[in-house]
């Protein structure tokens, strides 16, 4: 079940057919609980040879429309708003994680104890990414965020330089890690 507010979205941005056949996609996600192409084009119930079932996966997953920016942060923006105020304090998380064999970077916003991702991407490197890579992609994404709350995310982002500096002073060992959290703050911060 896809909830209301994706659905005006999703309805706006897709034909009738692509919305439809999204749903359809997303059922069948949930149920195989796969992310194969192979699996999804063997089980979509569509009365085509398999190699057709798979190319129309493909060519809808390619469709310019279907993009993080047109299609997935409307719906974070519809929902940070209906779920935050401008006096609610927002925790986002930035992580870089090697999953499975795929180096990805992840910025989460964490509600109800549970983080809720906001933006990927996958890093075309395995290791770590060198601060140049950070900046590149804190740009792509920290517009979103300085546009939807303005100034409150800025001065957050510097009571939080604050916090981690002070924080750098009383835990030794754990300097490298806040380090890390300062320069992606810092990022973001010079991005906006």
């Amino acid at each position: 079940m896809i909830p209301t507010f994706y659905q005006t979205h999703l309805k706006s941005q897709f034909s009738l057919a692509d919305y439809i056949f999204l749903k359809i996609l997303i059922t069948l996600l949930q149920s195989i609980k796969k992310v194969k192409l192979e699996t999804l084009a063997t089980v979509l119930p569509i009365p085509i040879i398999f190699e057709s079932r798979r190319k129309k996966i493909q060519r809808f997953l390619s469709l310019p429309n279907l993009t993080i920016e047109k299609t997935w942060f409307p719906i974070v923006t519809a929902w940070l708003e209906t779920n935050f105020t401008c006096e609610k304090i927002i925790y986002v998380v930035i992580d870089r994680t090697n999953w499975a064999g795929v180096n990805l970077f992840m910025v989460s916003v964490v509600w109800d104890k549970r983080a809720f991702p906001v933006y990927f991407e996958l890093l075309p490197k395995l290791g770590s990414s060198n601060l140049k890579e950070y900046g590149r992609i804190q740009k792509r994404h920290s517009s979103f965020y300085i546009g939807l709350y303005g100034q409150h995310w800025v001065n957050f982002m510097e009571q939080c330089k604050d916090l981690v500096t002070d924080l750098m002073k009383l835990s030794r060992n754990k300097r490298p890690f806040y380090q890390r959290g300062l320069r992606a703050m810092e990022l973001i911060l010079s991005a906006s």
